[in-house]
């Protein structure tokens, strides 16, 4: 465990380029990419590709980053460009554990484990409050619950890993 965890200041938006997620059809594990387009200079509305390597699968939608910080991103366990059910997921008494990958799940652990949790204290960065740190629910960040947090948290780890080729 690690004793000390710093606030970077990454929110949600941060972890949405790839996303885990339940194939809607077959229920194995897909991913859910935001594709960029070179050679124009301005991306104005890159799609995002669903696609499981299981089944063939394969779905197209068209929204941006600043769409999703427009109409907010989903708290509920599903992905925010499909609405399609997240494959790191699990319930605990106290509610719904997510991460959207693997990147998402470390700075969880990270930060659920961590002894003393530090703020970013710099000017520079105005919104401190939008942090995806600073907007975990309570319950998550206490510390009679970090031993259940984490072995919830490992649980994801180790269903992401039996879903990796």
């Amino acid at each position: 465990m690690q004793k000390r965890s710093r606030d970077d200041g990454r929110s949600l938006l941060d972890f949405i380029d790839c996303i885990d997620v339940a194939c809607p059809r077959c229920g194995h594990h897909a991913l859910v990419r935001m594709e960029r387009r070179q050679g124009t200079g301005i991306v104005t509305s890159p799609p995002a590709r669903l696609s499981c390597h299981h089944c063939g699968l394969i779905r197209t939608q068209r929204r941006d980053k600043t769409s999703m910080w427009r109409y907010s991103l989903r708290a509920d366990g599903r992905d925010p460009y499909f609405g399609i059910q997240l494959w790191l997921q699990e319930p605990t008494r106290h509610g719904l554990v997510f991460a959207y990958n693997e990147a998402h799940l470390q700075v969880l652990e990270t930060f659920v484990g961590a002894e003393l949790r530090e703020r970013n204290a710099s000017r520079a960065i105005r919104w401190n409050n939008r942090s995806m740190a600073s907007r975990l629910p309570r319950w998550m960040k206490r510390a009679q619950n970090r031993d259940e947090m984490l072995a919830t948290l490992a649980r994801l780890r180790a269903r992401l890993k039996t879903a990796q080729p």
